[in-house]
């Protein structure tokens, strides 16, 4: 299975740049999952939390993504990160 490269952003740089096979995103409309091959999107991101592969959570207030067939990149505010892992 192809992978995704996945970059989380803040001001001040990024929190995470990696490889990954599914991202979930809490989109204003509800959860979505990126892989490798979606659509062109820009979303809007609510609270909640970032998911990378199941295995690491970054919990954000609010942000954006840009999302291509094989990246996708997330800008969040340094104040709306909580990383667990």
């Amino acid at each position: 299975m192809q992978q995704i490269k996945l970059e989380v952003i803040t001001p001040t740089g990024i929190i995470t740049s990696k490889d990954c096979k599914l991202v979930s995103l809490p989109g204003r409309e509800g959860i979505i999952q990126i892989m490798y091959g979606h659509a062109a999107v820009i979303i809007d991101l609510k609270e909640g939390e970032i998911v990378i592969d199941d295995t690491e959570r970054i919990r954000i207030i609010l942000g954006f993504a840009i999302v291509d067939f094989s990246s996708c990149k997330v800008i969040i505010t340094e104040e709306s990160i909580n990383s667990t892992k």
